[in-house]
């Protein structure tokens, strides 16, 4: 495949991509700290909200956590939320077609009822289904406490599946501190907070990108790393997409090194003009 940032730099793919290996993520302080936090979630099961801005890898977290569970003892299931007058029922039924199971249509209840019976059904089969819900800040406060209902087992004595909540912190707030929630809130085990990238991570971070990619050549000065930071708030999907177009700016130019040139025309193709 003839890339020019894969010709310039001879990369073996592409880096700064979405599909990194999920054992080559950065563990920055943040992460590291919330992948202990859902690992011990996988052992206890439950419920659990993981919150952070948009691009702080929320998703990446998750990932880096459910790809080492053994696919004999685990099932991962995975929807996103979707906002509109009824936002549990794409949800349910999602997780229904992951399960493989017959959708009653146009019945959400039943879809429930039905939902929460395949995962128990999964754990007594010694296969614990591992369901994270993304975007729930998308979902009303039926969906809530819809999928609070799926928490419900023997009254209350066991919770066979784990129920991981993703959403970005400042569109969750507000939704979760009405009354009607109360029950979802006592419910959560813990919520964690994941911050984006502290100034002194940002270098190793990039090199652990660009070593997934087959570089260990350092390609950005330490003064193109901090404005970079400065630039993102450390945020990595961010980082990500300029550090990309800042090694495309480099490969079309026959630059070796990103520099201050580089990272300028970076920043005129990825963040809107006043936000730089």
């Amino acid at each position: 495949m003839s890339h020019p940032i894969l010709d310039r730099f001879q990369f073996r793919r592409l880096p700064f991509q979405a599909d990194i290996d999920a054992g080559a993520l950065y563990p920055s302080e943040s992460f590291e700290q919330g992948r202990l936090r859902l690992k011990q979630a996988v052992r206890d099961r439950g419920m659990v909200l993981v919150t952070g801005e948009y691009g702080a890898g929320k998703s990446a977290l998750v990932r880096a956590v459910t790809s080492q569970l053994a696919s004999s003892s685990y099932r991962v299931l995975y929807v996103a939320g979707v906002s509109g007058s009824n936002s549990l029922r794409p949800v349910v039924e999602g997780l229904l077609d992951q399960m493989g199971e017959k959708i009653p249509f146009n019945n959400v209840p039943r879809c429930l009822a039905v939902l929460q019976k395949a995962l128990l059904r999964s754990y007594e089969q010694n296969v614990v289904p591992v369901v994270t819900v993304d975007d729930v800040h998308a979902l009303d406060t039926r969906a809530w406490l819809g999928l609070k209902t799926l928490t419900n087992f023997e009254m209350d004595s066991k919770m066979p599946f784990c129920l991981w909540l993703m959403g970005p912190r400042q569109d969750l707030m507000g939704p979760l501190r009405q009354a009607g929630l109360a029950e979802v809130r006592s419910r959560l085990q813990f919520c964690y907070h994941l911050k984006g990238l502290q100034e002194h991570e940002l270098e190793p971070y990039l090199a652990a990108h660009l070593r997934w990619a087959g570089c260990d050549r350092a390609l950005f000065p330490r003064d193109v790393a901090r404005e970079l930071f400065r630039l993102t708030n450390g945020l990595p999907r961010t980082v990500n997409r300029l550090a990309y177009h800042c090694l495309m700016a480099a490969a079309l130019e026959g630059k070796d090194l990103i520099d201050q040139t580089c990272l300028d025309r970076a920043v005129s193709e990825v963040l809107p003009p006043g936000l730089s």
